[in-house]
């Protein structure tokens, strides 16, 4: 049941009892315990009366019905002997008994035989009927304000009933005899008790007054300890635990005035209350504001704002304290002389009672420090993405990376995420961890402040990156030591320095012809006259004599035509080498030429070396000039049979071929990319090592023994090739043999070519007068005679001196001019423009020991009409005479030409 719901007057009864009830424990204890008390002691007082009075009611029970068995038995005897006057005298008796107030006897039928009453009041004569309304013995019957006793007449017969009524009163007064004592008692003991314990209440009383004093000064206890009451153990109980609290409360407050005064060193804070007012602000807050603590309280905080953030940012920082929940961020605020800091802010709600917030703590860093320091690492970071170079930082003991910017990244293929868990070593194949603690050591023992070498980097894809890295380590103050390593990747450098070797190896190359070629035009020139001279003449004497001589003899001059024509092989070779030794390209099909130049080996071939011939179809044609092939081929198939000693497969092949990677020519080292013809020669012989190799192509370099070799054939192709637009590959490997390819470029239309040639026709001369100029008299009296034999007048001078004499003279009839390119002082070319002062029409031809494009060009673009190199080519110098001397002027000289 609720207060509510309770009667009006149980409402009344509590309303009265709350406003009576004092409000000091002092008074409720005594109150209370005597309340208590009086209580208890109407309980006890109820139920001593109580037994008391059931006592009193038992023991007159037991004596009403004593005695109404006794008059029970009187009567039965007095019943049986017909005395009924002496039954009416016993009850008269009966009656005085105290408390009855009558007795009956009855038989048992009903009938009434005696009745007494006693002299009291409420004593008269019953009308009830004369029976229990129970047989059994001793019915009683309780009637309220009295007591009615049945008692049955008779031992083994029933003669009748004896009923005796008697008053209760006496036992109701001995009740409420008891009770009156008892309440007398129990107010006495109650008075007692509220004045003694009013009197110990006093005393504990003070001690209570004391501690809630104590209590509610701990606050400000500042550690005090209150005296203990030992007087009662629970008021000890209670000192002991104030003075904990109060020793923990000091403990307590002493750590928050620490960490407040360190909160205040290092932090900013300040205290707002809900419109963002200030109320509380620390000397840190006043230091770098640069305002008073007077200047802040009150003001909101907008007087620092800077706006550099916006509506948003601020809207939404209320939003989150206003909820109750903790905001975190960064402000740029503005000091009183406008200067701007960076903070770091926390802002705490403090909530109330209802969970709503009714001020909030702020809590700021300066981080303005920090801030340049960290835009600061951005800029450097975006110069280090920018630059060229790739940095990686490493630790020095787990040699894990921890940065790397972004050139790093691109040089490697891996994402910064996968490198931050690599280290130098899944970079670099060539350093396991032994070598690259090696590497570092002298760094990390300060040894070297530097560590510059050149590796390679694997990339991601496999592919091997060359690099020059400076590694360096960095202990920066107050911080950890860390491995710099600046890497740049020096691909294009590393190619530079390829080109710029295979560059210098080719200078070194064309220097070495270079020297040959001067060497060879010195001596050229020279055996070039002697040859012409023993060639001429032996031409001379077998056209001439021929027919005079016997056999035996022509055999002798055969072989000295025979030994001539191998030193002009000879000194073809060492002219390769000189300047502008090309001879005439032509669109050449070199199937054809093969077959002939083996044709002519056939005899220089052993019959142990087995040659095998494969040429494609349709091969395109090779500008060329075929005697230079001829040479070429000859020259690599002499070495291929030495190579092999007699014995073995020679291969050749002709195909064409697309070179598409790059590829190095073995002689000049140039890139040999592009569309060829190609001439393998491949041989069984021992093969060569890379050394030898390396200089295969050098001039009179050889392995043979001495005598079987000049060491100038390979020189050889490497010149021929390279004249005419082609290089050289070499595959070879000892005991294996060695494969050589000699690449042409694609050439002209062959059937072109044919058509375009015109056969030119012989003629012998008709008297013409030829002047020959040579300073060895041997080889101009040679190349007269010849003339003379095909028709021709010869003057034949040996100094330039007589030359110009003669054609200075009018009447001699000069029709032509033949003269040595080489002589004492004067070159063939003054010659002539001296002759063309005294005869301007007149044709020259040049003869020279050594001939180069430079001198064709020069010997063209002055105006002479053709240029032979010695030994002289007899049909074809007079082919071109014969030409000139029909169609005197320009057109025949272009024509000669």
């Amino acid at each position: 049941m609720s207060f509510d719901t309770a009667p009006p007057l149980f409402r009344k009864v509590l309303v009265w009892a709350r406003r009576l009830w004092p409000e000091r424990f002092y008074f409720q204890v005594p109150l209370f315990s005597g309340a208590l008390i009086a209580v208890t002691l109407i309980g006890h007082t109820w139920y001593v009366a109580h037994t008391h009075a059931r006592l009193a009611e038992s023991n007159l029970l037991k004596e009403v019905q004593i005695l109404a068995v006794n008059i029970a038995r009187v009567a039965n005897h007095f019943s049986s002997g017909g005395e009924r006057k002496e039954i009416e005298r016993l009850l008269a008796h009966v009656v005085d008994f105290p408390g009855l107030l009558d007795a009956r006897i009855t038989d048992a039928g009903g009938r009434l035989l005696a009745f007494a009453a006693a002299d009291t009041p409420g004593a008269f004569p019953s009308s009830d009927a004369g029976a229990p309304p129970s047989v059994a013995r001793g019915v009683f019957e309780d009637k309220g304000t009295y007591w009615v006793r049945w008692q049955p007449i008779g031992d083994e017969q029933l003669r009748g009933w004896l009923r005796l009524r008697y008053c209760n009163e006496p036992i109701t007064a001995l009740q409420g005899e008891i009770v009156a004592n008892s309440a007398l008692e129990g107010v006495l003991a109650t008075v007692i008790s509220i004045v003694l314990l009013t009197a110990w209440l006093r005393r504990r009383m003070a001690s209570v007054n004391a501690a809630a004093r104590f209590a509610g000064n701990l606050d400000r206890a500042e550690g005090a300890q209150i005296e203990l009451d030992r007087g009662a153990m629970e008021f000890e109980q209670l000192g002991r635990a104030l003075n904990k609290v109060s020793r923990r409360l000091f403990d307590t407050h002493k750590a928050l005035r620490d960490q407040q005064f360190a909160l205040d060193q290092h932090a900013i804070v300040s205290v707002a209350d809900v419109t963002g007012r200030i109320t509380y602000a620390n000397d840190k807050f006043c230091e770098i504001s640069q305002y008073s603590r007077e200047e802040l309280l009150g003001q909101n905080h907008r007087i620092v704002k800077s706006n550099e953030h916006s509506p948003a940012y601020f809207r939404e920082m209320w939003r989150t304290i206003a909820r109750g929940r903790v905001w975190q961020g960064e402000f740029k605020n503005r000091k009183k002389d406008g200067s701007f800091y960076w903070v770091t802010t926390t802002i705490v709600p403090s909530l109330d009672e209802r969970g709503k917030p009714s001020h909030y703590i702020s809590i700021r860093t300066d981080v303005t420090r920090s801030i340049t320091v960290e835009k600061e690492l951005r800029r450097i970071k975006q110069t280090l993405d920018r630059t060229m170079d790739c940095v990686f930082m490493f630790d020095p003991d787990s040699l894990l990376f921890f940065y790397v910017n972004r050139g790093a990244v691109e040089q490697v293929g891996y994402s910064a995420e996968e490198l931050m868990t690599m280290t130098p070593l899944d970079l670099k194949p060539e350093y396991d961890r032994a070598r690259f603690d090696a590497l570092i050591a002298p760094l990390k023992s300060g040894a070297k402040e530097v560590a510059k070498l050149e590796t390679v980097h694997r990339h991601r894809s496999g592919r091997l990156i060359p690099v020059e890295i400076h590694l360096q380590l960095v202990a920066p103050a107050g911080d950890a030591p860390r491995f710099v390593a600046v890497v740049r990747d020096i691909s294009e450098r590393k190619a530079a320095e390829r080109e710029r070797q295979r560059l210098q190896r080719q200078l070194q190359q064309s220097q070495k012809l270079e020297v040959i070629g001067q060497f060879t035009a010195g001596i050229a020139h020279d055996f070039n006259n002697i040859l012409a001279s023993i060639l001429g003449y032996t031409e001379l004497a077998r056209t001439r004599y021929g027919s005079e001589l016997d056999n035996k003899l022509l055999g002798y001059l055969d072989q000295v035509h025979t030994a001539g024509e191998r030193a002009r092989d000879l000194i073809g070779q060492l002219l390769s080498f000189s300047r502008g030794r090309v001879g005439d390209a032509a669109a050449v099909e070199l199937g054809p030429r093969v077959t002939e130049v083996l044709s002519l080996l056939d005899s220089a071939l052993p019959a142990t070396v087995r040659v095998e011939v494969e040429c494609s179809e349709e091969l395109p044609a090779v500008n060329i000039d075929p005697v230079q092939f001829q040479q070429l081929l000859t020259n690599l198939c002499i070495n291929a049979r030495d190579a092999m000693k007699g014995t073995g497969t020679l291969y050749l092949a002709l195909s064409r071929r697309t070179v598409v990677q790059r590829c190095e020519c073995a002689s000049c080292h140039a890139d040999a990319r592009g569309e060829w013809v190609e001439l393998l020669v491949r041989d069984e012989g021992e093969g060569m090592d890379p050394q030898v190799l390396a200089r295969a192509f050098d001039p009179f370099f050889t392995t043979k023994e001495v005598g079987k070799g000049t060491g100038l054939g390979l020189s050889v192709v490497h010149g021929i090739a390279h004249d005419y637009g082609g290089h050289v590959l070499v595959e070879s490997t000892l005991g294996q043999g060695t494969v050589f390819r000699v690449l042409f470029p694609v050439g002209g239309d062959v059937q072109a070519q044919r058509a375009a040639e015109t056969p030119l026709v012989l003629t012998r001369g008709g008297g013409q007068h030829i002047v020959v100029l040579d300073d060895d008299g041997a080889a101009g009296a040679c190349l007269g005679e010849m003339l003379e034999l095909q028709g021709y007048r010869v003057t034949v001078c040996t100094t330039v001196r007589a030359a110009l004499r003669w054609l200075s003279l009018p009447e001699h009839r000069v029709d032509a001019l033949i003269t040595d390119q080489t002589m004492p002082n004067i070159t063939g070319v003054e010659v002539a423009r001296k002759a063309w002062r005294l005869r301007p029409a007149l044709p020259v031809i040049l003869c020279t020991g050594y001939g180069d494009g430079t001198l064709v060009e020069l010997a063209e673009r002055t105006g002479i009409a053709a240029c032979f190199t010695k030994p002289v080519d007899m049909p074809a110098l007079l082919r071109r005479l014969a030409i000139l001397l029909e169609n005197p002027g320009p057109a025949g000289q272009c024509a000669a030409r």
